[in-house]
């Protein structure tokens, strides 16, 4: 009882202990990070559906705060029960009104509860999740009927974006912006 509650305090005792300069430092990804990445890779850029997929995929995951699985699933497979459709996107309104609504399935909730999450129009730059999806939907369309049998993000097979392919495509963009960064200073 009293000791599984005293493990946690005794850890983060530890962490400050620790000397700071040989602690990993962890950098998140941000919106600079994605309209780096975007300027500067031009496969990224490429008019097609597999582009189209990644941007949007990590784009999508950095602006709704998501985790990998609540993106792309895991070794068990695409579920549409449980996984994101091109049905629970949804374009709404016109012109500056325009917006997409993503219905998100968090992964931390015991139901399977859906989640409205709202991208609204940006700059187009690289970390506008508007334009990313609206690039996924212009270069990876899909039709009305198949939508809720379609995976919201496709790998380069074109089946569902596994987490083995998402996160290696999130620490790649991550070291080229950092390494970016790093060099221009």
């Amino acid at each position: 009882g009293s000791e599984a509650q005293r493990y946690p305090a005794i850890l983060r005792a530890l962490r400050k202990a620790e000397p700071t300069s040989t602690r990993r430092k962890r950098r998140g990804l941000r919106g600079e990070h994605l309209r780096k990445a975007w300027e500067a890779s031009s496969s990224l850029r490429a008019r097609t559906a597999t582009a189209a997929n990644r941007i949007a995929a990590v784009s999508t995951a950095w602006q709704a705060l998501a985790r990998a699985g609540e993106v792309a699933p895991g070794a068990a497979g695409w579920d549409p029960a449980r996984h994101p459709t091109r049905a629970d996107l949804e374009h709404q309104g016109k012109g500056e009104g325009a917006h997409y609504v993503l219905w998100h399935r968090p992964l931390k909730k015991r139901t399977c509860e859906k989640v409205p999450i709202i991208f609204a129009r940006g700059d187009g730059g690289g970390a506008d999740t508007y334009d990313m999806l609206r690039r996924l939907e212009k270069y990876d369309p899909v039709q009305r009927k198949e939508r809720g049998r379609t995976p919201l993000f496709r790998g380069a097979s074109g089946r569902a974006m596994h987490k083995q392919e998402f996160n290696p495509l999130v620490h790649t963009l991550s070291k080229h912006v950092y390494n970016t960064i790093i060099l221009s200073t």
